[in-house]
């Protein structure tokens, strides 16, 4: 079972930094290059230098920039850049947000989880990770032995027990706030009634948590521990109830390039296709925001998705006979056959491409982005060929995959807005109770 305990958190000290807006970041799986620049120019102390250091030409295995974030770690805690609270604590976290043209509210407790198998059924993934990028996270934690960023996990709260126990402590003034360009409000409480810590405690060892942001961090920190004992088998995780109003999962679209035409008459047994034509699709995106509204509808009764090659037409492509597609997927678990990602990979895109469909090419031809416009412009500007836009998985089908053991294709879920990495921190070993 699930064993949470509190810790003692580092965080920025306002008075040095000033508004911490400037020095948060968010997590660096979804930080391109140009961005990480803007965030070292930031602020001097922005927590980038900590998370995603820059790479020097000159890098050694004594000087990289693992070794310098452990450097400015260091420093900061000498100077008070940074402060270790005096006792272990559980944080909790609201973030306040624009979404769909409402204020959206998403709390979490933050706290030190212990890491074990997956095979122990305490914890359970639903995508696959990839080694270059545990290596990395593993260089990290080896050289600064602390969580800059948490995971993020799910777990079920049909009585509200959790709520409970956290609403009183957040009518209290913040800890630390923060406001961004964005128009996001992100607030952290400090928790550590012994009461209910050891209360919470005790509920979350009775669930199964469900990661959704941070496997490569999750499985980097089980063999950091390992390696290191006891005293290092923990990782920063913020928890949040599978019913939160403010839990959102935005779709990931794809891009194709290099596909040639869609071989229609190829799927035509498996698939029905609908055609769409709005001439403003030409010259506009706007269009796409009503059809992937009607598509949303579509998309609870069958897996479908939409596909736009250029011009003014979009084709929305639907299973015909579900159960018959879910047949020729073989020996996989049945909730994830039912996912539109699996449907889109495994069945049309093989069918409809034909030759042209080589798995190692076409992952290298693949990108994606959660902007239907910039996909649109993608392959208006011709870059790409195809831009296929999904529905969101829904959390049940998450949770569903991740209970058969199975894993979602890559590129899946992306649960939004990210959790921000430096706004409460935490060092291994010393730092937890």
């Amino acid at each position: 079972m699930p064993e949470i305990r509190p810790f003692r958190g580092l965080y920025y000290n306002p008075e040095l930094v000033g508004d911490l807006a400037a020095v948060v970041a968010p997590p660096y799986d979804v930080i391109s290059p140009e961005e990480q620049k803007q965030y070292y120019a930031r602020h001097p102390y922005n927590v980038i230098r900590l998370e995603l250091g820059e790479d020097f030409p000159t890098d050694t295995a004594e000087d990289n920039r693992y070794t310098r974030a452990r450097d400015y770690l260091h420093q900061w805690l000498t100077h008070g850049v940074l402060t270790m609270d005096t006792q272990p604590a559980f944080y909790l976290l609201e973030d306040e947000f624009p979404f769909q043209g409402k204020v959206r509210r998403r709390t979490g407790l933050v706290a030190a989880l212990k890491t074990d198998a997956y095979e122990a059924g305490a914890v359970l993934p639903h995508e696959d990770t990839l080694p270059r990028a545990k290596a990395d996270r593993l260089a990290l934690l080896e050289a600064c032995e602390a969580n800059f960023s948490s995971i993020f996990a799910l777990y079920r709260d049909e009585a509200h027990e959790v709520h409970t126990l956290l609403a009183p402590h957040m009518t209290a003034p913040p800890l630390l706030e923060l406001s961004n360009e964005e128009g996001e409000r992100h607030r952290l409480w400090r928790l550590a009634d012994r009461e209910t810590t050891e209360a919470l405690r005790r509920l979350f060892a009775g669930k199964t948590l469900y990661i959704a942001d941070g496997h490569h961090r999750y499985e980097t920190a089980y063999q950091f521990a390992l390696r290191r004992g006891p005293a290092y088998a923990w990782v920063l995780t913020t928890l949040v109830a599978l019913d939160d109003p403010g839990l959102v999962v935005l779709p990931t679209h794809r891009l194709v390039r290099g596909v040639g035409s869609i071989n229609w008459h190829a799927v035509t047994d498996l698939f029905a296709r609908r055609s769409f034509r709005d001439p403003r699709l030409t010259a506009d995106p706007s269009p796409l925001a009503s059809f992937l509204d009607s598509m949303a509808a579509s998309g609870a009764a069958a897996p479908c998705f939409a596909l736009y090659t250029g011009g003014d037409t979009l084709d929305l492509a639907f299973l015909r006979d579900p159960e018959r597609a879910y047949k020729l997927l073989g020996k996989q678990p049945q909730a994830r056959k039912q996912l539109d990602v699996t449907v889109l990979h495994e069945l049309f895109l093989p069918l409809a491409l034909g030759a042209a469909w080589q798995e190692g090419d076409a992952l290298e031809r693949f990108a994606y982005t959660r902007d239907p416009g910039e996909a649109w412009a993608a392959v208006r500007r011709g870059e790409f060929d195809l831009a296929v836009f999904l529905n969101p998985p829904r959390l049940a089908q998450i949770t569903a995959v991740a209970a058969e053991g199975a894993r979602m294709p890559q590129k899946s879920t992306y649960f939004w807005p990210k959790l921000l990495t430096g706004l409460v921190m935490c060092c291994l070993g010393e730092g937890i109770s």
